[in-house]
């Protein structure tokens, strides 16, 4: 007798496919995790080695953090009795090591932070930098940059400063998102150096030496790297920092001007003698890039002049004699050449002003 086959209705087949399909995608989302974990834990092992050679990433640039870290150590040992703060152009241009060497001083430590305009210097010297290694004598170095209210740059490097965790927990005033930060970046590197990681030159950079270090090196045997002008980087500095220059010839409250005139009072206040140093740059080259040319540099000198004198404190220029574009890097930061001869020179004013 023939079988008579039986109809399987579609009710009866889709709870197996079903359950086949559920496998697999469980299988799936299963791998999904694998991997991801596999990759955080890569990731993870990456940060960690990358991290071995980092300072603790908090601060707005890891040049701030890598500061932070050589002042606490100079602190241990009783600070230092000069004290060079101000923006790139001090950063690069000012020697340590020919500073000591050339003068009486016990002690000289630059610093200078990148990108730095008078609002930025004042909260980072009476914060941070003079609590810290208590000197004796403060200078100050500016550029037409670090006065200009108008800059775009300088409000976004400011800020990023002033909103730093590391800046909250030196001064005690963390968040409690900031401290939930601090202690996850404890147990994870990939969270501490993820800074870095949005911002890769950052990392590559925070394993060279300092600028000016790198050139003390070549004290006795320096050379004169290539000046260079291009439009790229003309046009990034207009855009930047010198957009709209403007420059508050009476240094009211608030503005950069200001922000001067305020550190001097507060340094003078704790004992600290105080000067300022018009830094150097190359002419014409850098003038141009003002918005009204001369006319802004000139309302600059001005105004640096003035705090000088109502403030009583010795303002040494350091544009003249003028400098030719040998010395240079670019039209405002002098190459290892420029930055030894500047030092010396700079090393002499300072004996001389200040009596020693």
């Amino acid at each position: 007798m023939a079988a008579i086959p039986v109809q399987t209705t579609t009710e009866e087949v889709n709870p197996s496919v079903e359950l086949v399909v559920a496998e697999r995608g469980a299988r799936n989302t299963r791998a999904t995790w694998v991997t991801l974990v596999a990759v955080l834990i890569v990731a993870e092992l990456i940060a960690r080695f990358l991290s071995a050679g980092l300072a603790d990433p908090q601060w707005n640039f890891a040049q701030t953090d890598r500061k932070v870290a050589e002042m606490r150590a100079i602190a241990n040992d009783g600070g230092v009795e000069l004290l060079f703060v101000g923006n790139s152009a001090v950063n690069s241009d000012v020697i340590s090591g020919v500073i000591a060497r050339d003068t009486s001083f016990e002690g000289v430590y630059n610093a200078a932070l990148d990108g730095s305009p008078g609002v930025l210097t004042n909260d980072w010297t009476i914060n941070v930098a003079e609590p810290l290694l208590r000197p004796d004598v403060v200078v100050i170095g500016l550029t037409s940059r670090d006065l200009n209210d108008g800059s775009r740059s300088n409000l976004r490097v400011t800020d990023g400063y002033l909103n730093s965790p590391g800046r909250a927990s030196f001064l005690g005033e963390e968040t409690a998102g900031q401290k939930a930060d601090r202690f996850f970046g404890e147990l994870s590197a990939l969270v501490r150096i993820r800074a870095f990681l949005r911002d890769p030159i950052s990392l590559i950079t925070q394993y060279r030496d300092d600028i000016a270090e790198e050139r003390l090196r070549g004290v006795d045997d320096f050379t004169r790297e290539p000046y260079a002008n291009d439009d790229i980087l003309i046009d990034r500095t207009r855009e930047r920092a010198l957009n709209d220059f403007s420059v508050d010839p009476d240094a009211a409250p608030g503005t950069q001007a200001g922000a001067i005139v305020d550190l001097i009072e507060k340094l003078q206040s704790r004992g600290v003698d105080v000067v300022l140093v018009e830094m150097p740059h190359a002419g014409a080259d850098y003038i141009s890039l003002h918005t009204n040319g001369q006319a802004d540099y000139d309302a600059y000198e001005d105004t640096l002049r003035s705090i000088a004198e109502k403030a009583g404190v010795p303002l040494i220029d350091g544009t003249h004699p003028e400098w030719t574009t040998d010395y240079f890097e670019d039209f405002l930061h002098l190459n290892s050449a420029g930055a030894n001869t500047f030092s010396a020179e700079l090393a002499v004013e300072l004996e001389k002003v200040l009596g020693r």
